[in-house]
């Protein structure tokens, strides 16, 4: 098992720093087929991810964490899952919806989700110790995927998200 996550974090950071450098999906080899398809949907800019263990209370299939991502108002970090199917996405999303304080996201008329071609889109400002850090969450309902990136201006965060989404 330990051998296992150090290698499937290896694949991961090597697939994401294909798609630094060249900025399309990353095509290299992974654990599994849906490791390799998660990889293949990170947006351009992701660092430093690491593989995530899976566990009983959130029924994901694949997930990366990741750090800064280089690109123009690109979080400091996300998280990106990928679902055996909606219910799923939608528990967890839902879950993230509810996380913090609930706000408008850009152009938005009130703090509720939204819908945007591919799923659903929320943002909510951080409580407790990350107070005042900015989050966009959303899925991908075609390809069972939930993405969460936090950072520290909510404008900026939003514009990133409408690039990298």
């Amino acid at each position: 098992m330990f051998e296992s996550t150090h290698i499937s974090r290896a694949v991961a950071v090597g697939c994401l720093s294909a798609v630094t450098l060249i900025g399309a999906s990353a095509t290299a080899a992974a654990d599994s087929p849906d490791d390799e398809r998660l990889a293949g949907l990170i947006p351009a800019g992701s660092g430093d991810c690491q593989v995530s263990n899976l566990y009983p209370e959130d029924p994901f299939i694949a997930r990366v964490g990741c750090g800064q991502n280089g690109a123009p108002g690109g979080p400091y970090s996300a998280v990106y899952s990928l679902y055996g199917n909606p219910a799923g996405v939608d528990a967890t999303f839902g879950r993230l919806a509810a996380t913090g304080d609930p706000v408008p996201c850009p152009g938005a008329a009130g703090p509720e989700p939204t819908a945007w071609g591919g799923g659903m889109v929320a943002c909510a400002v951080a409580t407790g110790p990350r107070q005042g850090a900015s989050t966009v969450s959303w899925t991908k309902a075609g390809d069972v995927f939930v993405g969460s990136a936090t950072g520290n201006d909510l404008d900026a965060l939003y514009t990133w998200w409408l690039g990298a989404r």
